[in-house]
């Protein structure tokens, strides 16, 4: 079994900054997970999305 974990990160999107949180194994997993948050709330596109930075990362006591 492996732990979620959640990762808050600062995006550029379209050239403006947000603060975005993914959950997942890892931080790969995390970010990708952002990204589509990102992109279903706001309809951007996939490579106008960047990640600048990871702010935070936290356990969450759930795992899979």
């Amino acid at each position: 079994m492996r732990e979620l974990v959640q990762y808050s990160f600062r995006l550029s999107v379209d050239g403006d900054e947000q603060v975005s949180f993914g959950k997942g194994t890892n931080q790969f997993e995390a970010e990708n997970n952002a990204i589509l948050k990102v992109m279903r709330e706001k309809g951007a596109k996939y490579n106008s999305i960047s990640i600048l930075e990871v702010l935070s990362k936290e356990t969450t006591d759930e795992w899979i």
